[in-house]
């Protein structure tokens, strides 16, 4: 005879009771090792901002104009801007031209608006045409130094080649080069470095942090700091900002 249990049926006196088949619903809950993975999340996913959609390039100049403080960075970054505005012309009539480094350090204490700049000056390099597709990359040390030899090459590469073409924002990067020399950080400077060499024409790496540390980060790679020769420095905001 059957004998029904809540949805189940059995054969009594059956040596065993069999073990339903996997349903599609089961099989699609399982990631590419065969391993049921349904409430995790990809943690290898790279987040990225598209920048498409962003205002003209007088609005986005209004908008880092018009942000509390920051005199002295906006005096900078507006500069760098009209020298790449005459880069380009020259460019589009054939003149010479000198490289410009377009990688730079954000040097300041936190709440200083570091992040909302380097988010800004994606946008910025985008419609001014330095960069094909604008978009921005955030990351800090945990996005790019793995846990065991030879996977940090492997995810600070994966990291890079997903913001070429636009801007990769390392928060903190300090942290990269503060450790013991046998730190994985290193490794991941060495992948950084080699990518901005490789992707010099269309790739931009703003490199954040304490203005000490980050000095002791440029110095911790001799090519660290031929590469982001120019430091912009964020002040504290005043009572009044």
């Amino acid at each position: 005879r059957n004998i029904i249990i809540g949805n189940r049926q059995f054969i009594k006196n059956a040596p065993a009771a069999t073990v339903p088949k996997e349903t599609a619903n089961d099989n699609a809950l399982k990631n590419e090792d065969g391993n049921n993975n349904s409430a995790s999340k990809k943690e290898d996913e790279v987040p990225i901002v598209s920048n498409e959609n962003c205002g003209t390039l007088e609005e986005l100049m209004e908008e880092l104009n018009e942000l509390s403080g920051l005199q002295q960075v906006k005096n900078d970054l507006n500069s760098l801007i009209n020298l790449l505005k005459v880069k380009k012309l020259r460019e589009e009539r054939g003149f010479p031209q000198s490289d410009i480094s377009l990688h730079m350090v954000f040097s300041g204490n936190p709440g200083t608006g570091k992040t909302t700049v380097a988010r800004l000056i994606s946008k910025i390099y985008y419609r001014l045409g330095v960069l094909t597709k604008g978009h921005l990359v955030e990351v800090d040390r945990s996005g790019l130094v793995g846990g065991f030899v030879g996977q940090t090459a492997i995810k600070t590469k994966k990291v890079c080649d997903s913001a070429v073409g636009g801007l990769l924002f390392i928060d903190e990067a300090y942290s990269l080069s503060n450790g013991s020399p046998s730190d994985f950080g290193i490794e991941a400077i060495n992948t950084i470095l080699k990518a901005m060499e490789d992707n010099r024409n269309d790739f931009v790496v703003i490199a954040a942090g304490y203005p000490q540390l980050m000095d002791e980060f440029l110095e911790s790679n001799p090519g660290l700091r031929s590469r982001f020769n120019k430091i912009i420095f964020f002040q504290d905001y005043a009572p009044q900002e």
